[in-house]
């Protein structure tokens, strides 16, 4: 081969290395896992690490309550728990995976326990590692994994975590598990998709053009009769013996909802009110962290209540917010005054479904405390009931020493 020759085949083998490289290098971009380090960084200093995208949807009220979640969760585990709380777009260096999200923070940070993601859509994912708990498939049920509204993806959110830790606490024994080994990012090239075929994609369009309507069709009926479910799972009345998860997660809602409504509300009569039933709520959140199990339940539902009764003075613009129904005050509104013989049952007012009750079904419609008492008889603020002279909202101040 003649000089020129073997300097061509040089130059075309030189070429060749060099544009079959290319690809690998384009593979994982220099600095792709900076996120990655960036937060497991965070949660060494912090269990709780939101991002600055995020701060505006996590006030200091919901940190707080994150906290108490983790903390509860991490004493019924025995366990570390992180939370964290970043954007996770199609763009990001995980593609937007969560569970590759999720595995590259906990390798980076290489410590076991529970790793709750939060994204940018409210969305939740996780997985718990060298815990003793079997999770299934899914660490977060799907049917809590999304918001409720995609309009406040934040609204739903205490709520759904605390269902998430109750679940995850919940979980059977099992071995622990570990981590799969070292995580890999996705490709960063994007491959062409390969020409359609006509003998496939021909007769796939004839088939969406003749059955679209139908399937069109069949999706909306089945659409309507799960609204018609959900409806009526909404519709379910308040539970008489509500367990204090329960009450709590209520009244972070109700909190959340007069707080949004406040932001709104012109002055007048139903604004102060409302405002008198907001203060002393936020007292009464914070005392009821500090009571036993019984009277913190209570103290949660005196923070539906307010929450509600704050919501309805600014509705309706009333001076004075309205009493709820004394037998359950979950039920809602009194409107009827109703009158039971024992120390069990207190007197007054009650909503229209208890006013028509047969005494022996009203009697069984009473609020019960987790333990099974009915609420007159946990010694307390709450004896009184919840409604009555002066309104709930300077009862509670007074008894706070407000």
């Amino acid at each position: 081969m003649s000089a020129v020759g073997r300097r061509a085949l040089c130059l075309l083998v030189a070429a060749l290395t060099v544009l079959g490289a290319a690809p690998a290098s384009a593979e994982v971009p220099p600095g792709a896992t900076a996120r990655w380090d960036r937060i497991a960084a965070a949660l060494r200093e912090d269990p709780l690490f939101v991002d600055t995208d995020l701060t505006d949807a996590f006030d200091p009220v919901t940190r707080r309550e994150l906290r108490v979640e983790m903390d509860e969760l991490g004493t019924r585990l025995g366990a570390r728990v992180f939370v964290f709380a970043v954007p996770n777009t199609g763009d990001s260096e995980a593609n937007g995976r969560e569970e590759l999200l999720v595995d590259g923070v906990r390798e980076r940070l290489g410590e076991d326990g529970v790793y709750l993601l939060i994204d940018h859509d409210g969305r939740l994912a996780g997985d718990a590692y060298g815990v003793p708990r079997y999770f299934g498939y899914d660490f977060v049920d799907w049917e809590i994994r999304r918001p409720a509204d995609w309009a406040r993806p934040f609204a739903d959110l205490l709520i759904r975590v605390s269902r998430t830790f109750d679940e995850v606490a919940a979980a059977p024994s099992a071995e622990a598990k570990a981590p799969s080994g070292p995580v890999e990012l996705p490709s960063f090239t994007k491959e062409k998709s390969p020409p359609r075929e006509p003998a496939f994609w021909g007769p796939f369009s004839a088939g969406v053009l003749l059955l679209g309507p139908a399937l069109a069709l069949a999706v909306a009926a089945l659409w309507t009769v799960g609204r018609f479910y959900a409806l009526r799972r909404r519709e379910q009345p308040a539970p008489a013996r509500p367990s204090r998860r329960y009450l709590r997660a209520a009244s972070r809602r109700a909190l959340r909802d007069l707080a949004a409504a406040l932001a709104k509300a012109d002055d007048g009569p139903g604004a102060g009110a409302a405002l008198r039933a907001y203060d002393a709520a936020v007292l009464l959140a914070d005392e009821a962290l500090r009571e036993t199990e019984e009277n913190a339940a209570l103290d949660y539902v005196g923070v539906v209540v307010l929450g509600r009764q704050g919501l309805l003075a600014l509705a309706e613009d009333l001076p004075e917010a309205p009493a709820f129904c004394q037998a359950n005050p979950l039920h809602g509104r009194a409107v009827a005054a109703r009158t039971l013989r024992g120390d069990a049952y207190p007197a007054g007012r009650v909503c229209a479904s208890c006013a028509d009750l047969p005494a022996r079904k009203l009697k069984r419609s009473v609020l019960r405390v987790p333990d099974g008492r009915r609420y007159p008889l946990v010694p307390g603020r709450w004896q009184r009931g919840f409604g009555g002279r002066p309104d709930l909202a300077a009862r509670v101040l007074e008894s706070l020493g407000v």
